[in-house]
């Protein structure tokens, strides 16, 4: 008997023999629970109502495309749902749900919507050969409803088609959206008792307004208190302290300054040296009207304070800039994206309640 050295090729080659042997065995699974729930739709379908007591959305996901991008979104649709009653995920369909979401089109078969009474609607992704065409014809005239995620995709397709439908759009989501949404503020100090660094202006500040348009990255030690009450006012923080395991060394630090929108120093104390390398990396800057801060004057992306009143206002003038810019993220947020489904099944499913 032989006996085959277990090299990392032989390994990996076993590896992939299992793996195809385990998508073979799943697609005869999917083939024979599918025709099994053909069957029962036949039986059925003359003696169910459609009206009948029924769960509502289910998105179908099939093993083949998940841990891919048709998966992101498809979870995507769920985490951010409006309602309460957020669609379930499944990779085979279950009959005795009202509307049925077919991640890819190509994965809707034709016999199962055939002796489907309920309403199926399909994500139209790279219709490139006329045999997707085809296919995709067939679901639309057996009722099936495309989505597509761009109009030029979908006047694409549709000069393509010898039938009829009506367009839909939803355009995806981006977590740069989710990211970009907040601006991002740098804070280079440590917290001290007396107060020296002006630390109550921030607490104040979060006490009058809302800050849910904010990321505070905080440099330095003792700033635990000042982050509770910004954490209050919506923002998120992200303390980087000197006892940390990872705490930033100042390459780092630079490398940090550089991703931020604003950088925010309140003390009077003649100058920062953090405002200093701020000012040369040409990053945006709220910051103390003193000492060699005002050598800094003549830049306009820098705003210098005296007081509170000053400093508020200059933190409120980035605050309306900020929900300005997230009036076109919000767009491409997740949120949208998952609400623009939640209308359009409602809207379908109300429709047909009304039939």
């Amino acid at each position: 008997m032989e006996i085959r050295k277990m090299t990392p090729e032989y390994l990996n080659k076993l590896l992939r023999h299992f793996q195809f042997k385990r998508k073979i065995i799943f697609s005869r699974i999917s083939s024979f629970y599918l025709l099994s729930q053909i069957l029962l739709l036949k039986l059925t379908s003359k003696t169910v109502s459609p009206k009948s007591s029924k769960k509502r959305i289910q998105i179908i996901l099939d093993s083949v495309h998940q841990g891919w991008v048709l998966e992101k979104l498809a979870k995507r649709i769920v985490d951010y749902w409006p309602e309460m009653d957020a669609p379930i995920i499944s990779s085979l369909p279950k009959s005795h749900f009202e509307l049925t979401h077919w991640m890819h089109y190509m994965n809707a078969p034709i016999d199962y919507l055939k002796y489907s009474r309920n309403i199926h609607t399909v994500q139209v992704t790279h219709v490139d050969s006329q045999s997707k065409l085809n296919h995709l014809e067939q679901l639309i005239k057996l009722g099936a409803i495309p989505v597509f995620m761009s109009k030029q995709h979908a006047e694409q397709v549709s000069e393509q088609l010898t039938v009829d439908f009506e367009r839909h759009v939803i355009l995806p989501g981006s977590d740069v959206a989710l990211l970009s949404g907040r601006k991002r503020i740098l804070i280079s100090s440590n917290f001290y008792p007396d107060g020296r660094k002006n630390e109550n202006f921030l607490i104040n500040l979060a006490k009058e307004t809302r800050l849910d348009h904010f990321h505070f990255t905080i440099i330095g030690k003792s700033w635990e208190g000042v982050a509770k009450f910004l954490v209050e006012a919506g923002a998120h923080v992200n303390l980087l302290r000197p006892q940390d395991l990872h705490y930033p060394s100042y390459t780092t630090q630079l490398g940090i300054l550089k991703g931020v929108d604003c950088y925010l120093y309140l003390g009077f104390d003649e100058g920062s040296l953090g405002a200093l390398d701020a000012y040369l990396s040409g990053i945006p800057m709220i910051i103390s009207k003193q000492g060699f801060h005002l050598e800094f004057e003549s830049r306009e992306n820098i705003v210098l304070f005296e007081n509170f009143a000053e400093f508020k206002e200059a933190f409120m003038g980035l605050t309306s800039r900020t929900q300005i810019e997230n009036s076109e993220l919000s767009k491409w947020s997740w949120y949208s994206f998952a609400s623009s489904y939640e209308k359009f099944w409602n809207q379908i499913l109300l429709n047909q309640r009304k039939n």
